[in-house]
Parts: C-alpha cells; structure tokens; sequence
C-alpha cells in the first residue's frame, strides 16, 4: 500500500514541475511524504531516470503524461531500492 501511494504522489510530483531538477525535487518529496524514506525516494529517482532519461522525464513533467509502463516502473524501482537498502 505504501508503495502505491509513492507511485501516486510520485507522478503528481512530476507532473508539478518543469525542469529536472525541479523534477526530481518535487519527485522526492511526494515520495517522502508518501512515508519513505529520502534514501528509497532517491534511489527510485535514479532507477527512473535510467530507465527513462531526464529529458523524458522532462517532458513527462511538462506535459502532464506518463508512459503506460510508468506506474509498474516506480512500483519496480521501489521495490529494488527497499531490496538494496
């Protein structure tokens, strides 16, 4: 549960925002606010952004849209980042 309430505040926080490093500021704190950790949210934030590039997630932010895979990918990311710490 608390992972999907990541996710969410995860895109609303992107959605918020117009450069990447806005991005992932906002991307952070919806995280923390969701009740993880600041070493999970960033680890997420890396993995994304791997996964992604920060342009697109750039554009995601810009735009207000995220790719169809996006959710499963936070919950992914997530998930490894809880794994490894």
């Amino acid at each position: 549960m608390v992972l999907k309430h990541i996710a969410i505040l995860a895109v609303v926080g992107m959605c918020c925002s117009a450069c990447s490093s806005k991005v992932e500021r906002d991307f952070i704190s919806g995280c923390r606010q969701g009740g993880a950790p600041k070493s999970i949210c960033e680890c997420t934030f890396k993995k994304l952004e791997e996964k992604y590039s920060e342009k697109t997630l750039e554009r995601m932010s810009e735009y207000g849209y995220a790719p169809d895979d996006f959710m499963h990918q936070v919950m992914k990311a997530s998930e490894q980042c809880i794994a490894e710490d």
